[in-house]
């Protein structure tokens, strides 16, 4: 265990002529989006699940079975503990009948049964090593913790809904506040020999601010998007065939 927490194996650096992930940032009015979300049967939280499991489907590597979600789970062990950080990952499989007819009802359903199973910090996909006590994942480093997950057999998409940002986030920063956090989040400069050792084809943050919602996509393998046009176009079909219209698009390495 000390060789794990003080050594370090440099990643290899990605060739510089091969693909790397696509970046887009979407945003929408925020009222025109709770208004679609009603309509449907679900909420504003359930509708982002909804759009990021049909553009999830649209990746090859799950052609003709069902897409799987995991979204970020808050865990407070402690009633007094508002301050708590602890989350996990929670497995959703998103039938895509729901999505043909637009059934958010179910799929609020099935969401909070999955979140209401979860009782321990780390006991969901893409959190736990197997028969590795939570205890004893919180106090390792996360270095130390991504060596010990294990892989999972199937491709799935990652989503975490920021909610309402904070006031101190300065306006002309919030837009893309789900896009900074995503670049502290992600592997950066990531290729295909990597791309091969994870799971995720699409990572996604949803937030808002001043009446807008920003949904940023990420493409962690290629077969989700080559570009970040292609992930671009695709997103904004997707939003289209849900009623949903965006106000603006910024795709690839685009800076506040």
């Amino acid at each position: 265990m000390r060789a794990a927490l003080f050594s370090h194996v440099p990643e290899p650096e990605p060739d510089p002529r091969g693909w790397r992930e696509q970046s887009v940032v979407l945003t929408f009015d925020a009222a025109q989006w709770k208004s679609a979300a009603e309509r449907d049967g679900g909420t504003a939280n359930t509708l982002y699940c909804a759009l990021t499991a049909d553009l999830l489907r649209r990746c090859p590597l799950i052609d003709n079975i069902p897409p799987v979600l995991t979204p970020a789970v808050r865990i407070l062990r402690e009633s007094d503990q508002p301050d708590a950080n602890s989350f996990t990952r929670v497995p959703i499989v998103v039938q895509r009948e729901w999505l043909d007819s637009h059934d958010l009802t179910t799929l609020r359903a099935v969401s909070k049964a999955a979140f209401a199973a979860v009782t321990t910090v780390g006991s969901g996909v893409l959190s736990q090593p197997r028969r590795m006590p939570p205890d004893l994942l919180d106090v390792l480093p996360d270095g130390v913790v991504h060596r010990l997950l294990e892989t999972v057999p199937i491709t799935v998409g990652m989503c975490s809904n920021m909610g309402v940002l904070d006031d101190f986030v300065a306006p002309q920063l919030a837009e893309f506040a789900p896009a900074l956090h995503m670049k502290r989040a992600v592997v950066q400069g990531i290729d295909v020999p990597r791309t091969e050792r994870q799971p995720v084809a699409l990572a996604t943050w949803l937030s808002e601010s001043g009446g807008t919602m920003h949904w940023a996509l990420e493409a962690l393998k290629p077969e989700m998007a080559h570009t970040a046009a292609e992930l671009a176009d695709l997103a904004k079909k997707v939003a289209r065939s849900w009623g949903l219209h965006p106000t603006r698009i910024y795709t690839g390495d685009t800076n506040p």
